[in-house]
């Protein structure tokens, strides 16, 4: 079978007038943020704004604790077990101290000093002098306030006898700090010093089982990505070696069709798809939020309404241009082409053909941007670590899982991606396309978003349909809100 490489179809070339003037907004909206950002707040800020080091060094730091404390409950089964637990507890403080000095949350000594003690280390009276007071006085604690914590820790590590009748203050003290997963060996620690065996273990007991059941999913989740990561290997070099040979049908392509609409209509679709995310979203952080929203959860739902409506409405735009044309949302690949479960399948096996590449990009990113202080995270991940609340996490998910997915392949892969297909051939138009796919993300994500782009076009490519794109968007950002979510919940 022959490549299916159709020349690229006679559709108008020209670019609306509305292009341009969505372009122009698009650009005095970047133009403008460096000047209004400082008093732009979408939401009620819950923890201090992170760099990616610090977000990065965090979650290993918290995945080393859980696990430190997952494997206490097979001691006595294994010699290795103790050891295994004494690296992780090692690991996790290491990670923690690394961030001393560039983090200024007071959770940070916090939760070395309850590391530490788990550890059988000696009480380290500068972690309170040195870090802890400083990060208190910066969160605005009263001086009355910084006394009375720091003589709880000292008490508690320093001397390890804290009075039975104060145990009730300092466990309301303890639970006001958020130490999260730590907060069950914090007031192990308090009752155990204050001499109430029975609440210590009790607490003890939580802990551990708190941490089995961390283990329960996140083994099983490792493994999967393993396996995944694996079979992806070996799809990759499948089409791979279809490339060199072209041998099309051994990975399913459909021959390339014609498309109606053209250049220059999906440009502009694509780019007033841009201004309404982009330039709706900063108005409404800088004007609305700052009024109207009082909570987390107020914030979370006009994001997630921010992000659902610009979307709907840009789709509309796009549709609004297809009607025009007498075609329908199909002539960018919204559709199945009548073989939905194939497509969906494809789409799984395309999802881990691109996982190596991902891991790989994503790998040279850090070590490119390692010593380059002041990048920021994916916004997303912050809110994902530290959102506990339900119905919090629930819409966290249906932005993640669901809405970005959908939208960003219809307009990516479909309108922009579709719209140089129009001119260029498919290679060009999954570089130029998946280059403006990674810059719209964090600067240390540029890579693998770079890769995942890629892997994405191909697939719109292959199958002529955007049904493979949503499902292996769909597939990485659910494995994604499902491991960052196990490792963060309580």
């Amino acid at each position: 079978m022959a490549e299916p490489e159709a020349p690229p179809s006679p559709a108008r070339f020209t670019v609306p007038p509305t292009a341009y003037l969505w372009l122009s907004l698009l650009l005095a909206t970047f133009a403008l943020r460096p000047f209004l950002e400082p008093s732009a707040r979408l939401a009620p800020a819950r923890t201090e704004t992170q760099t990616a080091t610090v977000f990065e060094k965090t979650v290993q730091a918290e995945y080393q604790t859980r696990v430190a404390f997952g494997v206490s409950a097979y001691e006595g089964l294994s010699p290795g077990v103790a050891a295994s637990r004494k690296k992780a507890l090692s690991d996790a403080i290491r990670q923690y101290r690394s961030l001393l000095g560039k983090t200024s949350s007071p959770n940070l000594p916090r939760r070395l000093l309850v590391l530490l003690h788990a550890a059988e280390s000696p009480f380290e009276e500068r972690l309170v002098s040195e870090s802890l007071v400083p990060a208190l006085r910066s969160a605005g604690a009263s001086r009355a306030e910084i006394d009375a914590e720091t003589a709880l820790w000292r008490d508690l590590y320093g001397k390890r006898q804290v009075s039975p009748d104060r145990a009730p203050d300092e466990e309301r003290r303890i639970r006001g700090m958020r130490l999260g997963f730590l907060e069950d060996r914090a007031l192990q620690d308090l009752y155990a010093a204050s001499g109430d065996r029975a609440r210590a273990d009790r607490y003890r007991e939580r802990l551990t089982s708190a941490a089995g059941r961390f283990l329960s999913r996140i083994v099983p989740m490792l493994l999967l990505l393993a396996l995944t990561f694996f079979a992806g290997l070996i799809f990759l070099i499948v089409f791979l070696v279809t490339v060199v040979d072209k041998r099309w049908q051994r990975v399913a392509r459909v021959a390339t069709r014609p498309q109606t609409l053209g250049w220059g209509d999906l440009l502009d679709a694509f780019v007033f798809y841009l201004f309404l995310v982009r330039g709706v979203g900063f108005f409404v952080s800088l004007v609305v939020a700052p009024r109207s929203v009082t909570t987390t959860r107020e914030a979370l739902l006009l994001s997630a309404t921010v992000q659902i409506g610009t979307g709907l409405a840009a789709l509309g735009y796009l549709w609004a241009w297809a009607r025009r044309q007498g075609v329908t949302l199909a002539d960018i690949g919204l559709t199945s082409r009548g073989a939905l479960l194939a497509n969906v399948g494809y789409g799984m096996a395309a999802y881990a053909a691109t996982l190596p590449a991902v891991l790989l990009l994503r790998k040279v990113s850090e070590l490119i941007f390692r010593n380059i202080p002041n990048t920021t995270p994916n916004p997303i991940m912050p809110l994902i670590t530290s959102e506990r609340d339900l119905t919090g996490r629930l819409v966290i998910f249906v932005m993640v899982a669901l809405a970005a997915p959908l939208f960003e392949e219809i307009f990516f892969r479909g309108a922009l991606f579709g719209g140089l297909r129009a001119r260029y051939p498919w290679v060009i138009s999954a570089v130029i396309s998946s280059a403006l796919f990674a810059v719209v993300h964090p600067a240390q994500d540029w890579l693998p978003i770079f890769g995942l782009g890629f892997g994405l076009a191909t697939m719109r490519e292959m199958r002529q349909s955007l049904v493979p794109c949503i499902t292996a968007h769909l597939l990485q950002n659910t494995a994604t809100f499902l491991l960052i979510s196990s490792l963060f919940g309580d």
